[in-house]
């Protein structure tokens, strides 16, 4: 069994593994089961051939895990904007986000828990049929691909930083950011490594993310201090990102290039 192969499944173990703390920490463990689940999406693009039914199964975990992710995240946005600002703080807003059919504050219910161990049998299963991975280059190739599509989505957000785009170049910056720890693995003591920049700049583009949703929310409700900060923050970080964004895929285009050509 190739590198790769093995990846996937340690990645799969390490879901698996989490399961049975479901039930005490419902929040936590769905993050954790959504990043796997991800990281599995991110290595599969290595492959040259996945089977429809791993692909499918994907989707649907993805699309069974998603909403309460988010549920948790529109909470935990606003307590960020508002503990230390008693003023912006809306009692109705909060109670709105806590009803979410979605929020999970409890050990989830019983029918849930089944339906994600159900999911990711399948998931099991459906890994079984993974074929034997492609050599080094191929791979490479895939990574300098996946390089060059976050360099475009940086460029296209210059130009419109709507919530779409910079949707698009955050998924292709933890897309990258999955497959350098593939390739690098989790611990790199340089701080300009694209390992570390992609991984600060997905959580940078993960929070500007986080924000545009949240945003959405209030669409309806006249809290203006509250749009306020939030689209001062979003600016804020925007320009965190662009500064990252530029070390990552401009400053730092030569380092990426002489890694992968030292690998090949």
């Amino acid at each position: 069994m190739n590198q790769l192969n093995i990846c996937l499944r340690d990645r799969l173990s390490e879901a698996l593994n989490a399961l049975p703390d479901l039930d005490l920490q419902v929040a936590l463990t769905i993050h954790e089961l959504r990043k796997q689940t991800k990281f599995i999406r991110a290595l599969l693009l290595l492959h040259q051939a996945v089977p429809p039914e791993l692909n499918q199964s994907l989707k649907m975990l993805s699309a069974l895990l998603a909403p309460y992710r988010d549920a948790q995240v529109n909470l935990d946005t606003y307590k960020l904007l508002t503990d230390n600002a008693p003023a912006l703080q809306d009692a109705g807003l909060e109670i709105s986000l806590r009803s979410n059919p979605f929020f999970l504050d409890s050990a989830p219910t019983l029918s849930l828990k089944e339906n994600i161990e159900l999911q990711f049998t399948e998931l099991s299963l459906a890994m079984l049929q993974i074929p034997v991975a492609p050599g080094q280059k191929a791979i490479f190739d895939v990574i300098q691909g996946s390089y060059e599509s976050g360099s475009t989505a940086m460029h296209q957000v210059r130009q419109n930083s709507n919530m779409e785009d910079l949707h698009t170049w955050r998924k292709k910056t933890k897309r990258l950011w999955y497959q350098l720890r593939f390739r690098f693995g989790d611990l790199i003591d340089d701080l300009n490594h694209p390992l570390n920049l992609s991984d600060q700049l997905g959580q940078l583009l993960g929070e500007i993310h986080d924000s545009d949703v949240f945003e959405l929310l209030l669409a309806a409700r006249s809290n203006l201090n509250l749009h306020q900060l939030i689209n001062s923050r979003r600016s804020e970080l925007l320009l965190q990102a662009f500064d990252l964004g530029d070390r990552l895929y401009i400053q730092g285009q030569p380092i990426f290039s002489q890694l992968l050509q030292t690998a090949r």
